[in-house]
């Protein structure tokens, strides 16, 4: 009996600690399964995808059958610039709070 196999897409940054399912796929087993996930992962952009077998005796067996890493698909962001994106989303909420404050300092003057 055939196993089937399913390909789950992942995004991975290592400098910010993340590594995020993306989405799966049913692969055909009488088609090459590498052509198959170099599509998925240009689909999703995605640095990592892992597939998985699962047995066509048990549905509830399943195990990891091969894993792929696409250097094309790498994240791109160094340490200085998730810094700069994080003290962006600190000014940007640092304004968003000064707002509110000017929108009820006029709700109270009225």
């Amino acid at each position: 009996m055939k196993n089937y196999y399913i390909a789950q897409t992942y995004d991975e940054c290592v400098h910010d600690n993340l590594y995020l399912q993306m989405n799966q796929y049913e692969l055909d087993s009488n088609k090459d399964i590498y052509k198959q996930v170099c599509i998925l992962a240009k689909r999703d952009f995605a640095p990592v995808v892992e597939v998985y077998a699962i047995s066509a005796r048990d549905y509830r067996k399943s195990w990891l059958h091969k894993k792929f890493r696409f250097k094309e698909y790498k994240c791109k962001c160094t340490p200085e610039s998730v810094k700069i994106t994080y003290d962006l989303y600190d000014l940007m909420k640092q304004e968003e709070e000064e707002e509110e404050k000017l929108k009820g300092k006029e709700k109270e003057d009225k």
